[in-house]
């Protein structure tokens, strides 16, 4: 059985980005929200530092990993919509 408290969902890309290029597992990509995709992480402690970080602006990452890690969301966002 799936526990829904193993997963963090967001909608964020730029989260969803950051935490990508931090190396947090994506799980998976759905449309529950009809306003578009939502991101689903591994939930760990790392993850929720991560994204404590994130949204007090003390996120730190390097220069090329972020770029990249928001065009492999993007193209997968493309695949999930193009379905």
């Amino acid at each position: 059985m799936i526990n829904d408290n193993e997963f963090l969902k967001t909608s964020d890309f730029y989260l969803a980005s950051y935490l990508l290029a931090k190396n947090i597992p994506l799980v998976k990509l759905n449309k529950e929200n009809p306003q578009g995709a939502v991101f689903v992480f591994s939930k760990n402690k790392e993850c929720l530092a991560l994204c404590d970080e994130f949204s007090q602006m003390k996120a730190s990452i390097e220069p090329i990993a972020y770029p990249s890690a928001q065009k492999r969301l993007k193209h997968l966002l493309f695949l999930y919509l193009k379905t």
